[in-house]
């Protein structure tokens, strides 16, 4: 007898008098609330979508061993040629990208214009152990050797998808309300504003581009027919594509799919990729957030950095190389300023009046990820959740604290 032959076979003589069918339920909440029902069906299938697979395991297999980007970013400011430094190479002079590329146009230097290659081997052997136990078909294909090229393109791929999730806005209300520019006045000053955060956030998503180049090969299938109690059933077989092709369909299923109803964002101490709870969430745990309060403790008691008071009107103090500290992201450096005069600031509690102001956005670089700040905002806040500057003392200290 079938599952289905048991429940019409049920005797419900004993329910309540006042009980309600379950179909009647149903269609109540089909005809009355129908968004509300499809927002919770969608919901519970991201969850169920999320856990299916190796998928999300083989992201953060890769990602929280892929964490020397920070570092390296960090050595090469210290060193004078991070952002913005001059180019010193035999084709002439130019000047280095937030990546470390040269712009010369006649540049062949390479030195800077690559990411730091983890343990390539350590994460190749967890991923092969990951792939067995969970009897991945690739296992036998991704196995340890002399060629990686496999897992360096799923590093690839997944050092894409934290670009994209780190770009992605994070908190509630209109994307003018996450900026904070609802306390401005509309005019040129604002309408600037605006244009160089929305040219920001287009840059960031250019990792887009390293997904869509892997995807404009297809992702190859095949049907195969099964029968499962005699029923017959189709099922899609994928495992001739190369992993990382099939990696980043998922993410983008992600996100053309799932993203409205399941929050995905990168842990900003050790890189893993989690579900937010919150979209103001930033760390995976309250591990990782003790350690971010523990590092940044650690960090000023040795006096390897020296606090830089910076109030409205000393915009003077501002460059690359300073390093800023926030209550929420934890500690990360100065990549960039770009001072935006004219912006014109409503005057709390006078609705009519206005002051215009120089705001300035920073490029910040935290360990997950880059963040544009505006200073007017930053300062705009109270108490312990004011941000503050500081300047480097000792460089080769403060790498071996970070």
């Amino acid at each position: 007898m079938s599952q289905r032959d048991e429940y019409d076979d049920y005797d419900d003589s004993a329910l309540h008098e006042d009980c309600v069918p379950r179909d009647e339920v149903v269609a109540y909440a089909e005809e009355k609330h129908p968004d509300e029902l499809e927002d919770v069906v969608r919901e519970r299938w991201a969850q169920r979508w999320l856990t299916e697979g190796v998928w999300l395991q083989l992201l953060n297999t890769v990602s929280v061993r892929d964490t020397g980007e920070f570092r390296e970013a960090v050595r090469q400011t210290l060193e004078g040629r991070g952002p913005g430094a001059a180019c010193a190479c035999s084709h002439g002079r130019g000047v280095h990208t937030a990546g470390g590329v040269c712009l010369a146009s006649q540049c062949r230097c390479t030195e800077f214009s690559s990411q730091p290659e983890p343990d390539l081997f350590a994460i190749a052997s967890e991923a092969a152990r990951l792939l067995e136990s969970a009897g991945s078909p690739y296992a036998e294909r991704c196995q340890l050797g002399e060629d990686l090229e496999w897992l360096r393109n799923v590093l690839k791929v997944t050092r894409a998808f934290r670009q994209i999730l780190g770009a992605l806005p994070a908190g509630k209300g209109s994307w003018s309300a996450r900026h904070g520019l609802t306390n401005l006045v509309e005019g040129r000053g604002l309408t600037e504003l605006t244009a160089r955060l929305l040219k920001r956030e287009r840059e960031r998503l250019r990792a887009l581009n390293d997904l869509s180049e892997v995807l404009s090969a297809g992702v190859v299938s095949t049907l195969e027919a099964t029968w499962v109690d005699g029923e017959q059933h189709f099922v899609r077989k994928t495992d001739k594509n190369p992993i990382h092709v099939l990696l980043a369909a998922w993410i983008e299923q992600y996100l053309t799919e799932h993203r409205s109803h399941l929050d995905l964002g990168v842990c900003a101490e050790c890189s893993r990729i989690f579900e937010r709870a919150r979209k103001d969430n930033v760390y995976c745990s309250r591990t990782c957030q003790n350690r971010v309060a523990y590092k940044r403790k650690r960090i000023l008691e040795a006096g390897v950095l020296r606090e830089v008071k910076v109030n409205l009107g000393e915009w003077s103090k501002l460059k690359a190389g300073l390093w800023l500290y926030h209550p929420r992201l934890g500690l990360g450096f100065v990549e960039s300023c770009e001072y935006v005069p004219g912006v014109d600031v409503k005057v709390a509690g006078r609705p009519h009046y206005y002051e215009s102001v120089i705001d300035v956005l920073l490029d910040v670089r935290f360990p997950s990820t880059v963040q544009t700040l505006r200073l007017v905002e930053l300062l705009g806040k109270e108490g312990d959740s004011v941000p503050t500057f500081h300047a480097v003392r000792e460089g080769t200290r403060l790498l071996e604290l970070l």
